[in-house]
């Protein structure tokens, strides 16, 4: 049975979620904690990542590309690519941002960085993204923190 190139990215996506469920279970559990503990994010995440990754598969069954249909348009044309390729720098210098300013500083900065590099050239109204940006902030920050009261990093600087 050969593949189309959406099943194949179905396929390797679902290798991508069966790697890391693979590698969850090595995250470190403090003894004797009864909530979902650090390992439900991850699980959550790769399941949903599995479970589109088969729904992906399934839809493009039986949708061979037809020979006599127009051309169709890569992926990622040359912006896009370039797009991908600063949004994958974005995600290091994020990690290491986080471990010397911290959270809260590198959060809001590369917030506003994905924001205008995934626009894909759109204009983007600038209040709206850093109402976003600081809803997204503090959110995320609060949920960690004090629902779940796991400390998020504060950086080696502050």
């Amino acid at each position: 049975m050969k593949l189309n190139r959406t099943q194949v990215v179905g396929v390797i996506f679902l290798l991508i979620a069966a790697f890391f469920a693979a590698m969850t279970p090595s995250i470190h559990v403090i003894d004797g904690l009864y909530e979902p503990g650090p390992r439900i994010f991850p699980y959550l995440a790769e399941g949903i990542i599995a479970v589109c990754s088969i729904i992906m598969i399934i839809q493009a069954r039986g949708k061979e590309k037809d020979p006599t249909a127009p051309e169709s348009k890569p992926y990622l044309d040359k912006a896009g690519w370039k797009r991908l390729g600063l949004a994958s720098a974005l995600m290091i210098a994020y990690a290491i941002l986080l471990t010397v300013l911290g959270f809260l500083i590198s959060t809001p900065i590369m917030t506003l960085a994905f924001i205008f590099v995934l626009s894909s050239g759109e204009k983007v109204n600038k209040i709206a993204a850093i109402v976003i940006t600081a809803v997204l902030t503090v959110g995320i920050y609060f949920l960690f923190t004090e629902l779940f009261s796991i400390p998020l990093p504060s950086g080696i600087l502050f």
